[in-house]
């Protein structure tokens, strides 16, 4: 039934792993502007890097029809305690798809998003999060570039999912 989201979960969690021991060993990075175009809530790599892991998580609280969570609750300047936030929000999704609500998983689902309602089903709802977040990583990646730091090389051709890597 999940056969469809699991290679890009895994995905996502080999990038979150890189992207982690990016940052811890380049702090610089992680505070870096992401442009002079840039929302106000999205000004800096860290703060996009909050915006991929509550969003995540804010999609998984509105399938459970739950509370959801205030990005601006989450700190930014500790990039650790961030990608452990975002451990949490990739296991709210790992339990969603366990649980017997994942069941249902073509039957459109009400929620509230950006103050409008819509309905969707929990797998458009997952796939959507992930592939927000994989775009946002490659966002990542090209701002760090912007600003003279050279991150890992992420393409999923590189990645250990469905086989070994490529290599050059």
């Amino acid at each position: 039934m999940h056969e469809t989201i699991e290679p890009l979960l895994a995905y996502t969690d080999w990038q979150r792993r890189e992207w982690r021991g990016f940052f811890e060993a380049n702090r610089s990075g992680w505070l870096a502007p992401t442009g002079a175009n840039a929302a106000e809530k999205l000004a800096t790599i860290a703060s996009v890097v909050r915006h991929i892991f509550t969003a995540e998580l804010r999609y998984v609280e509105r399938l459970r029809g739950e509370p959801v969570t205030d990005p601006e609750s989450i700190a930014l300047d500790d990039s650790g305690a961030l990608f452990a936030f975002g451990d949490r929000s990739r296991a709210a999704v790992r339990s969603y798809l366990a649980s017997p609500k994942a069941i249902d998983w073509d039957t459109p689902v009400e929620m509230s998003i950006l103050g409008k309602r819509v309905s969707m089903s929990p797998r458009k709802t997952l796939i959507h999060a992930v592939t927000h977040e994989i775009r946002h990583w490659a966002q990542i990646a090209t701002m760090l570039r912007f600003a003279g730091h050279r991150g890992p090389p992420l393409d999923f051709l590189f990645s250990p999912v469905c086989g070994d890597p490529v290599r050059f």
